[in-house]
């Protein structure tokens, strides 16, 4: 199933309209000029200062790095709910 973003503005607002991850052929959508998504990062802390973090995938851009688990809001969400969807995508954890 494709993931569909919604546009939003260069101050982050909803600017009306959608773009498809990954049309045939293309890394990465086709954004109309001046036209971005939103992007979520967690930082998760447990107790005594640990941080969790992930490491990319073989194959991936910047394979094995190690990052904060993360990615694209789908149509709809906020960034916390982006946030937490990837954590429980990429970890397991809720």
């Amino acid at each position: 199933m494709a993931e569909l973003w919604d546009l939003r503005d260069e101050n982050g607002r909803a600017a009306g309209g959608t773009v498809q991850r990954g049309l045939a052929n293309q890394p990465q959508a086709p954004f109309p000029e001046g036209r971005f998504h939103l992007v979520a990062i967690a930082c998760v802390c447990a107790p005594g200062g640990r941080l969790l973090i992930t490491r990319r995938a073989p194959g991936k851009f910047f394979e094995l790095s190690w990052e904060f688990p993360g990615g694209s809001a789908l149509v709809g969400e906020s960034g916390l709910q982006a946030a937490l969807r990837e954590t429980m995508e990429e970890t397991g954890l809720a």
